[in-house]
């Protein structure tokens, strides 16, 4: 579809098609540097990344003293959860029986 006179939209469009058409090799080397530097910042990026979210407190706040102190207190705590699914509830009952037993889990596991 030809551009009316005067609008530079096409003059540009054909510049860059014939400078990227001459120019292929040195594009393929700038966009695959342009992706080497993305993978390492993000390789820097998720290789830091603590889900810890007193991080983001100040470490001279009252807050982030307390939560240190609580932490060496309690810890740590963690929750494991079993879904279990089958046609005879009997039988999957049976089954988690044995399973909490086998793992060594608490005789009080809630169904």
């Amino acid at each position: 579809m030809p551009t009316p006179e005067g609008s530079g939209a096409g003059s540009f469009a054909a510049r860059w098609a014939a400078f990227s058409n001459q120019n292929r090799a040195l594009l393929l080397i700038a966009c695959t540097l342009l992706c080497a530097a993305g993978a390492t910042g993000t390789v820097k990026l998720y290789s830091d990344l603590r889900p810890d979210i007193t991080e983001l407190l100040p470490k001279n706040a009252r807050s982030a003293r307390d939560v240190d102190i609580v932490s060496t207190r309690v810890r740590g705590w963690g929750e494991d959860a079993v879904t279990l699914s089958g046609a005879d509830r009997e039988t999957m009952k049976r089954f988690g029986d044995d399973l909490a037993a086998a793992a060594g889990w608490c005789p009080t596991w809630k169904r």
